[in-house]
């Protein structure tokens, strides 16, 4: 086989571009979820392995493909407004989970959501959809605030699930 070269680069589709995206969130609780699309800075595309079975017999070993695993979390960094929509929706999103005063929760079906992340080629053309299913935040970060420069607020939010397609 010959080495890699310009031609066969030049046959390769255009590359996908890292800001050719959108993560819809669709929170629980009375968020609106369209600015927080909007809003989005970076997130990742999801992980999966496959977990390894060890066999040893007799001094021996052979390793057998296991179950499918999902990383199961996904982070998203996204910058907040001076409405505080950003805030609000994950803060109405954790109230349906978890009342911190009440100390009452809900079910999964009731807080739980399904997350979109639509890859786009340069048209822009949807060229791949992840459906992320039984989504929740699991943490918003702290946001620092700083008088020395001017930077926008932003968080950066772990979403948990279940699984994707």
């Amino acid at each position: 086989m010959a080495r890699t070269h310009l031609q066969d680069i030049r046959s390769l589709p255009d590359p996908l571009l890292s800001y050719n995206f959108d993560l819809i969130i669709r929170p629980k609780g009375g968020g609106n979820g369209r600015p927080l699309t909007v809003k989005c800075q970076s997130t990742s595309i999801p992980g999966m392995q496959i977990e390894s079975v060890t066999l040893s017999l007799k001094g021996a070993e052979a390793k057998y493909a296991g179950r499918r695993m999902y990383t199961k979390t996904l982070e998203a960094s996204i910058t907040e407004t001076r409405d505080m929509s950003t805030y609000n929706a994950i803060q109405s999103w954790f109230d349906t989970i978890r009342n911190p005063v009440a100390n009452t929760g809900s079910y999964k079906a009731d807080y739980s959501s399904t997350v979109q992340l639509i890859l786009y080629d340069d048209i822009p053309t949807a060229v791949k959809t992840f459906n992320l299913f039984g989504v929740y935040p699991e943490t918003l970060s702290d946001a620092p605030l700083e008088s020395s420069s001017s930077t926008i607020v932003s968080y950066n939010l772990t979403l948990s699930y279940d699984y994707f397609q």
